[in-house]
């Protein structure tokens, strides 16, 4: 019944009273037909629907840990971990996989941890890579003071 009445108030704005109603009639027969049909072709279509919501719900787990806990993952590690359980979760749902009856977002949430945290260790030991060989572009004077006396002589 309600959706007779959103798609009569805001899809057809300006027709008539009396030709709302008579509208409004027929969208919720037309959605009531839609349901039957879809009820009696596709019975699990619903559960699939709510189950693949879960599996995509689910991932975020990572990242919002990672955020409150866990200070040294970042966010590169976080979207890949993200998308790669996403994707893991929707294929083996398609695929109908089936791994000793374990649920299938639980094995996508674990590899989405696994991606997270091993892009977050390869990205901080690539930054300390490039931060360790890097030479200091300019002294100061006083650093240099302090490391050789004013008389001595560097020699190449």
């Amino acid at each position: 019944m309600a959706v007779g009445g959103l798609v009569s108030r805001n899809l057809l704005s300006n027709v008539p009273e009396k030709s709302q109603r008579k509208w409004v009639q027929i969208i919720v027969l037309l959605y009531l037909l839609c349901s039957m049909g879809l009820t009696l072709l596709a019975p699990s279509l619903m559960l699939n629907l709510i189950n693949t919501a879960y599996y995509g719900f689910g991932q975020f787990l990572p990242g919002l840990l990672s955020i409150f806990f866990f200070r040294s993952i970042r966010p590169a590690g976080i979207a890949a971990g993200l998308i790669t359980g996403d994707l893991f979760a929707i294929c083996m749902h398609l695929a109908q996989v089936n791994f000793f009856n374990i649920n299938i977002g639980l094995i996508a949430l674990l590899i989405n941890f696994t991606v997270t945290y091993a892009i977050s260790m390869y990205l901080k030991r690539k930054q300390k890579a490039q931060t360790t060989f890097e030479e200091p572009i300019a002294y100061n004077s006083i650093e240099l003071e302090e490391t050789y006396p004013k008389n001595f002589v560097i020699v190449d």
